[in-house]
């Protein structure tokens, strides 16, 4: 990869779809999408109605998430033009292209007009903050390595389907929720991802961000007392059973440094 870590550590803010508040131009497409719905919905009851009104009554429901997702596919390609998305795909070509610079400046334009939460860290410790945001710096190098691969694997494939491939092989392999348009890849993918899953774990450039991310979450959550800690314990000890899980900040925060020490060295 041969750059510093600091040019990448925003490429997960554009990758992974966090959490953001949304343009105009998206509240407007959402207000015209659930217009239509609502309508073909209405005029599709109504026609059946005029056949029988009680199978009107009880296809209610069901036509209208069937309108849902149909109309919900038909206008995803609109989606596209969006000031969000537009400076997205802006972002993520830039670093894609090996222009670091102007994909983080990208990133950090994102951030500040969309105002992102990142994990919800606006909120917690400063300690506790920076380990979260290392956990992101962790995916990010997770991320460029897997773009690497796939451009390598499929080099006359969309940039975008590389992406998407990414994206989900990481949140599948560290547990995390697929996002967005991640559900449908999966879904429509799913054989590549589960042999994916089992080929890009035995990397050491991806099994070392993998296990190290596993621990320090599953860590870092024990050291709060939360219960969802054991998801990412539990598939850390399905790596490596002898594994130790740090208890405190502090140790989960060592750990994510050695890993990130590890990338920088490795890079």
């Amino acid at each position: 990869m041969g750059v510093e870590f600091d040019r990448f550590k925003s490429a997960v803010e554009i990758g992974m779809a966090y959490e953001h508040e949304k343009s105009g131009t998206t509240i407007f497409l959402d207000l015209v999408r659930y217009l239509l719905i609502i309508a073909a919905t209405s005029y599709t009851v109504f026609l059946i109605w005029k056949w029988n009104w009680i199978v009107a009554l009880v296809a209610i429901v069901p036509v209208f998430i069937v309108m849902l997702n149909l109309i919900g596919f038909l206008t995803l390609a609109i989606y596209s033009l969006t000031p969000e998305n537009r400076l997205k795909r802006k972002g993520m070509k830039a670093f894609l292209d090996g222009d670091f610079e102007t994909g983080k400046a990208l990133t950090d334009e994102f951030v500040e007009r969309f105002h992102v939460n990142v994990s919800g860290t606006s909120q917690v410790p400063r300690k506790q903050k920076r380990a979260i945001e290392g956990l992101d710096h962790i995916l990010a190098w997770i991320f460029i390595v897997l773009m690497e691969r796939y451009q390598h694997m499929f080099p006359d494939d969309l940039r975008e389907r590389n992406r998407h491939r990414a994206g989900v092989v990481i949140n599948e392999l560290v547990v995390e929720d697929l996002r967005g348009d991640q559900v449908q890849f999966r879904r429509e993918n799913s054989g590549f991802i589960e042999r994916e899953k089992e080929e890009a774990i035995r990397l050491d450039c991806i099994s070392k961000g993998v296990l190290s991310f596993l621990v320090a979450k599953g860590g870092l959550y024990k050291s709060w007392g939360h219960p969802d800690a054991d998801i990412w314990i539990t598939e850390a000890k399905k790596m490596e059973s002898n594994i130790a899980i740090p208890s405190t900040v502090k140790d989960v925060q060592e750990l994510i440094d050695r890993c990130l020490a590890w990338y920088q060295d490795h890079a």
